[in-house]
């Protein structure tokens, strides 16, 4: 009788941690400007590193939030300023499984570290809008 209340209760706590993680991700998601988006930091020719989450744009940044996760504050901040786009590319075959289908990668920069973002063509456009609506940029201003 212990071990099928240990069970039972164990199997309450991941059915609680599931709501969390669905409630989290809607009420992130409820606002105008989210998108859903992979991201990756550094290289990784191997074709590992991707974590799948949401960007939510807000005002000069885009705030990523980890899926799997319940915290509340994102993971990453990509400040429009300091972000430069280098190039995007299609999926090598090593990571089809790591992103979502139809997805394409943007190779950037943030500052002195690289990352990827992998998102769907209708995010890569508005997308590519936030970031080339950057006032310009003060070249005494270093």
């Amino acid at each position: 009788m212990l071990i099928l209340d240990i069970v039972i209760g164990l199997l309450a706590l991941v059915g609680l941690a599931m709501l969390a993680l669905t409630v989290r991700r809607l009420a992130l998601q409820r606002p105008v400007g989210t998108f859903a988006c992979s991201l990756r930091l550094g290289e990784h020719p191997d074709g590992d590193g991707w974590s799948y989450g949401i960007g939510r744009y807000h005002g000069d940044r885009v705030e990523w939030f980890p899926i799997f996760s319940l915290a509340w504050k994102p993971r990453h901040l990509l400040t429009r300023r300091r972000l430069v786009v280098r190039h995007r590319r299609e999926p090598a075959p090593m990571e089809t499984h790591s992103i979502p289908v139809g997805s394409v990668v943007m190779v950037c920069s943030l500052g002195e570290d690289s990352l990827e973002l992998a998102m769907s063509h209708g995010a890569l456009t508005g997308f590519l809008s936030w970031a080339e609506s950057a006032p310009p940029k003060d070249p005494m201003v270093a």
